[in-house]
């Protein structure tokens, strides 16, 4: 793609659109899946629609950044799934934050995964709204500004 005259930027933003574009619909077919084959409720669609395009952009974002700090796709798949895992252990992925030492869970603040995970606690089990995750989906927002100039940066000093 370097060798054509395509800038920088309109691969990055081709990038991410691609990523996005597969999260949204991984993301679908999950919670689809859980609605009609085990009868999971949601709650409010238009705050499960905001958090889920949020956290799946913030997602892409993040994967973006480690993928700038990586020379080779076999130093970004052992790197990539080894922070992808510690965060999403430290997260809540596979087990409540609230079991962590205090510190463990004032970290796992710097990934999206606890952000997301809170979100949608709030929206599924206690039948929040879009204000209700408001202050999640403003730090996803956040997270995502931070990891795509933190990504860009280094992508565009790997390729120079």
């Amino acid at each position: 793609m370097r060798s054509t005259p395509t800038s920088l930027g309109t691969i990055f933003a081709g990038k991410t659109a691609g990523m996005l574009l597969v999260g949204l619909v991984q993301t679908g077919v999950l919670m689809l899946s859980a609605r009609f084959f085990m009868g999971m409720t949601w709650g409010d669609p238009l705050a499960v629609f905001v958090l889920t395009v949020v956290m799946v952009l913030s997602a892409a974002a993040f994967g973006l950044a480690v993928a700038g700090f990586c020379h080779s796709s076999g130093q970004l798949n052992m790197v990539g799934a080894g922070v992808v895992l510690v965060l999403g252990a430290m997260g809540g992925n596979f087990m409540p934050r609230i079991i962590y030492p205090d510190i463990i869970r004032k970290i796992s603040l710097i990934g999206p995964n606890a952000w997301a995970i809170e979100a949608f606690q709030k929206v599924v089990l206690l039948n929040g709204n879009l204000s209700d995750i408001a202050t999640e989906i403003l730090v996803l927002l956040g997270l995502t500004g931070i990891f795509t100039v933190v990504a860009f940066l280094r992508i565009r000093r790997l390729v120079k």
